[in-house]
């Protein structure tokens, strides 16, 4: 269940107790939430903590995302700014244009919310599709 910090309570309390009560089965349930959550109905769960990708692995990473030479400044920020998620290094690096990821003047605003952007991005892309979906 990816984005579980969405789910509306009683399916948050149907899902953790279905959950707990597999510990001792050959079942797994894994739940993604965005950190901080207060999903009290997953608590008392096992979790395990998923942080970004160490600064060389996240420059390597866009290295493979961005073709040609990347200013060093607009990388540096661009790692800094998503500390390492790759969703979001690939995201906020598909959004530049020519100009920004040469010169990386105007990247990003300060105080933008990576998080918040990457969920906008995804939020227009699903208002596209067709109701049925």
């Amino acid at each position: 269940m990816d984005d579980a910090q969405w789910l509306d309570g009683a399916s948050g309390q149907v899902l953790g107790f279905v959950a707990r009560r597999l510990l001792a089965e050959s079942v797994a349930m894994v739940f993604g939430v965005r950190e901080p959550s207060g999903e009290r109905e997953l608590q008392a769960l096992p979790e395990l903590l998923l942080g970004g990708l160490e600064e060389e692995d996240a420059r390597a990473l866009l290295a493979t995302i961005i073709p040609g030479r990347l200013d060093e400044r607009v990388r540096d920020r661009i790692v800094t700014e998503t500390r390492g998620n790759p969703l979001a290094l690939q995201e906020l690096s598909l959004g530049l244009s020519a100009a920004q990821v040469a010169g990386g003047f105007g990247l990003l605003p300060e105080g933008v919310d990576i998080p918040r952007r990457i969920e906008d991005h995804y939020l227009t892309r699903a208002g596209t599709l067709p109701p049925a979906t």
